[in-house]
């Protein structure tokens, strides 16, 4: 397993730790992962004024790929535990699709840290933690209205469905509509074929999946929610519940309340150029876009767009989505109706 970081630090910082630089010196405890596989851990620092948003990290950690099989992305502003022989069981899950073109992909499940161990002090081996394992099916897409008062489509975390398939659906990964940023699992090359668009600035998590989601699937990747969680978001307090506000224990890649100097006056722009690429806008319809390599970051020439829309009810003129799309995943029947049409290399 090789991991690559985008660590946004200043290294002229007094407080200042390198994000490779193990808790304790490996003189005295060798045996840490961090002094075993330290020359698996590729980083890249970079400066917070440099810094124009997640899809901006993204391409810069994506850029490190080095032709590995296997590709994965977690993101998450908290800590994440993993399940024992985490790596088999997706590789297992990846191999029962029977798709060469298939992402893996959900929200986290939480995991929560009994409150008196979370204050002992303990090291974070050391501390107990209760999971409560959901099957989380992404499934659900509506317009919206943001802050600005703009009807936006989003893809929202607590509208997803926590909720088991049939008995007959649960061995196997499940197709669903919808790809999240927080977890995925997949051949390498969805990482060169599908490139994180480094041209828009501070756009969000929102705009951030449903971009990657078109566009993955005009260059035929399919979405599956996994059998079973192989990852955790972990949490203190005694809340698990999908929608809760989580307490982070330590901060991640992203950072959600990050200001970005460099995306002054950029970030309308940048979701103009986002919407018209994705074919949610027409270029009809704004006077003027970024045009940069729109070649490698529009979309891929095995579906077209408007193929995704027709099959999950979204109306991108009219700006609505047709509801009750989640009943139609979570019972199995898209997978059922889907899988009998796919091409023999999914």
């Amino acid at each position: 397993v090789r991991v690559a970081v985008v660590d946004v630090t200043n290294s002229d910082d007094t407080n200042y730790i390198p994000c490779d630089q193990p808790p304790v010196s490996c003189d005295i405890d060798p045996n840490q992962a961090l002094c075993q596989y330290n020359q698996n851990v590729d980083i890249y620092e970079l400066d917070p004024e440099m810094n124009t948003g997640a899809t901006f990290l993204r391409h810069i950690a994506n850029r490190m790929y080095r032709g590995e099989y296997f590709a994965m992305q977690l993101g998450t502003n908290t800590k994440i535990a993993v399940a024992p022989r985490w790596d088999e069981e997706l590789i297992n899950q990846f191999e029962a699709t029977n798709n060469e073109m298939a992402i893996i992909t959900t929200l986290l499940s939480d995991a929560r840290i009994r409150s008196h161990e979370a204050r002992s002090g303990g090291s974070f081996s050391d501390v107990a933690i209760e999971i409560k394992e959901n099957r989380i099916t992404l499934c659900h897409a509506s317009y919206e209205r943001d802050s600005e008062n703009a009807r936006r489509l989003l893809h929202l975390r607590e509208n997803q469905v926590d909720q088991e398939p049939p008995s007959s659906k649960r061995s196997r990964p499940m197709l669903q509509p919808f790809w999240s940023s927080e977890f995925s699992f997949s051949r390498g090359h969805f990482v060169l074929n599908v490139p994180y668009d480094p041209h828009l600035c501070a756009v969000d998590q929102q705009d951030e999946e449903l971009s990657m989601t078109l566009r993955a699937f005009t260059h035929g990747y399919d979405f599956y929610t996994p059998t079973n969680g192989m990852m955790f978001r972990l949490v203190t307090g005694s809340s698990t519940n999908k929608g809760s506000k989580t307490n982070g224990v330590f901060s991640g890649l992203i950072n959600e309340d990050a200001d970005y100097p460099m995306c002054d006056g950029k970030e309308n722009k940048s979701r103009i150029r986002l919407n018209v690429l994705t074919e949610m806008k027409s270029e009809d319809d704004v006077p003027s876009w970024d045009e940069t390599d729109k070649e490698l970051f529009g979309a891929g020439p095995v579906r077209q767009l408007k193929k995704f829309f027709s099959c999950f009810g979204v109306h991108v003129r009219q700006l609505i989505t047709e509801q009750k799309l989640c009943d139609f995943v979570v019972s199995g029947n898209l997978h059922d109706e889907f899988v009998g049409n796919m091409r023999s290399n999914g």
